[in-house]
């Protein structure tokens, strides 16, 4: 545009300076301004003064007018192809700003665009962390149920049926006595009995949960009955006796109460150890209907007897183990397995009372007497295996099996006899009656064994 105006400026000053020009014929020209001629002479002012030129040395004239035309229609096309260059200049220069401004507006678009795909990849990724942190909130949720949060402060009430399979240990002391006493009576014993019958149980129970620690008062009830097909046969005095029996134990009680103190010591992602220390008291109670038919096998003689037997034993001692846990997570429901391993050791006292009736062939009928009382130590394993499903924050069911299995033996033994016969018969009894009481202290030892299938529900209150 400088250029431009430059240019303009130019032409604009040299304008008065044009004026008319007479070329010679030598080739020199004057310029000036023609005022006259004549038919033979030309007169021209010039800035010297007035010339007269004579028309024979003059070649050409040219006049100011059309130098002036001339200079104008240059002028003009000048100013034209300056104006059209201005116009291309200003169209270029019109395109590159519209080209800048398209330029601009994509940039602004790819921007706004990007702006728009952060926005939504930042809702994304804020619903999903919120959609996140709901179920992480929900599964810490549903984990307080099932793993201590160290700031529990809650009751837990349980209660369970199930059925159980017991092998009494009073009825295994006084089985023992029976065969030691065959064997103590000169001979040999062979006994086979079935085991017992499966009896309903009741657990009932509370705790309380305070942090890492679990205090537990756990309850059950069993009754139920065992009978059984008894063979036996033993010399009772050189005379070889057998004989077949049926029992019928009616009802087997079973009474267990439990107070056990745990701990959460070690945790590491779904796995915790819970070691527990505590007492127990069992009591157990049954009555026997004994019936039997026996036969001498050198001797024309047949018996029948029936016995009634009253029996029990009662023992109160320490538990302790470990508890190990593991809960699961199945879609969106939460199980948990525990794996229990117990020992129980405790003493006691037991008691078998036995009212016996006999009646031989040969007419002679007798009314016979034992009791059998002493101290017991009781003592061995449990284990107990179960599974859990949480049904909410307050509810969860379970189910489980388990076994335990104790060794009963008489630490001190009383014995007393009720015997109907002649005085020296009662003597020479009663005598052999002491010697029988210390055989079998030395010898007498029995096995009680318990399974045990429960379902059960426990729920949670908390404490604020």
């Amino acid at each position: 545009m400088a250029q431009k105006l430059t240019i303009i400026i130019v032409f604009i000053l040299a304008a008065p300076l044009l004026a008319d020009t007479i070329y010679l014929a030598n080739g020199t020209n004057i310029d000036g301004k023609i005022e006259n001629q004549s038919a033979t002479d030309v007169f021209i002012r010039t800035p010297q003064g007035l010339r007269k030129i004579s028309k024979a040395q003059i070649r050409r004239i040219e006049y100011d007018s059309a130098r002036n035309k001339q200079e104008e229609l240059r002028k003009q096309e000048e100013l034209r192809r300056l104006e059209e260059q201005r116009k291309l200049e200003e169209q270029k220069r019109q395109q590159l700003e519209q080209q800048k401004l398209i330029e601009q507006q994509r940039l602004k678009e790819e921007a706004e665009r990007k702006k728009l795909e952060e926005q939504k990849k930042a809702e994304e990724l804020k619903k999903a962390e919120e959609l996140k942190k709901t179920e992480e909130q929900k599964k810490d949720q549903q984990r307080k149920d099932q793993k201590p949060s160290y700031r529990q402060n809650d009751l837990n009430f349980r209660g369970g049926l199930g059925v159980q399979h017991v092998r009494a240990g009073i009825l295994g002391l006084r089985n023992s006595i029976t065969m030691i006493g065959s064997e103590f009576r000169g001979g040999f014993a062979d006994r086979k009995d079935r085991s017992a019958d499966l009896s309903p149980m009741l657990a009932l129970g509370i705790g309380y949960n305070y942090g890492r620690f679990f205090l537990d008062l756990d309850g059950s009830v069993s009754q139920g009955k065992a009978s059984g097909r008894t063979y036996a046969q033993f010399t009772d005095k050189g005379n070889e006796f057998a004989y077949q029996s049926a029992e019928l134990h009616d009802p087997i009680r079973s009474t267990v109460i439990e107070l056990a103190l745990r701990a959460d010591v070690y945790e590491a992602g779904y796995f915790r150890v819970r070691p527990f220390v505590g007492g127990r008291r069992h009591l157990m109670e049954t009555k026997t209907d004994f019936r039997s038919f026996g036969l001498f096998a050198n001797l024309p003689v047949t018996t029948w007897t029936q016995t009634e037997i009253d029996g029990g034993s009662t023992s109160k001692g320490v538990i302790g183990g470990f508890e190990f846990l593991m809960p699961f997570q199945f879609g969106r429901s939460y199980v948990g397995m525990s794996l229990l391993l117990g020992y129980y050791s405790g003493r006691g006292d037991a008691f078998i009372d036995e009212e016996s009736k006999a009646l031989l062939s040969v007419g002679e009928f007798r009314l016979d007497g034992m009791r059998y009382t002493g101290d017991i130590a009781v003592r061995g394993p449990y284990a107990a295996l179960r599974g859990s499903y949480l049904v909410n924050e307050r509810l969860t069911l379970a189910a489980g099996f388990k076994y335990e299995i104790y060794e009963y033996r008489f630490v001190s033994f009383e014995l007393s006899n009720k015997y109907n016969g002649s005085f020296n018969d009662v003597i020479q009894n009663r005598i052999q009656m002491a010697i029988f009481g210390d055989y079998i202290f030395d010898r007498t030892k029995a096995r009680e064994m318990i399974k045990t299938v429960d379902f059960s529900a426990t729920y949670r209150l908390p404490l604020r």
